[in-house]
């Protein structure tokens, strides 16, 4: 059986309702969900994304996702405030913090919002990456070394 994300993106829309109310069961424990678009909206998937078929945990529209393991597996954080998120403060389940442990990443925000990632180098901010909504990518060039993140 192919995966939801596989599924949305051989069709490559799916009527917000239905994606928004999935979502909401996959919003992982201890997270909040995300207020749903107005009604009419869609949720819709470029074409030439790659999309991840194997994920330990669904990623569902309008979030960010990281994973700390590569391929979409191990812990996850999902992320859909419009902020800058120091990962040093947010407390990683295995113990310390979320800073350095970003393996892979899906963002499965809508409209080509865009996240970028930064590294601290001790006295600033430094972007090392950027991604625009839907792209995913596994082991990116800024493997194990994302201190904080902005969404979009």
């Amino acid at each position: 059986m192919k995966s939801l994300p596989r599924m949305l993106a051989t069709s490559m829309r799916a009527v917000l309702p239905i994606a928004v109310g999935l979502s909401m069961l996959a919003t992982p424990l201890g997270a909040s969900a995300q207020a749903a678009p107005p009604n009419g909206a869609e949720f819709s998937i470029s074409g030439g994304s790659q999309l991840p078929d194997t994920q330990d945990h669904y990623c569902p529209p309008y979030y960010l996702c990281l994973y700390s393991e590569q391929g979409y597996k191990g812990e996850f954080l999902s992320l859909s405030r419009c902020e800058f998120k120091d990962l040093g403060k947010v407390p990683f389940p295995a113990g310390g913090y979320w800073n350095d442990k970003m393996s892979s990443y899906f963002n499965n925000q809508v409209g080509h919002v865009h996240a970028t990632f930064y590294n601290w180098s001790g006295s600033a901010w430094i972007p090392v990456g950027d991604s625009v909504a839907p792209m995913a990518q596994s082991a990116p060039s800024f493997n194990n070394i994302v201190d904080a993140v902005r969404v979009c």
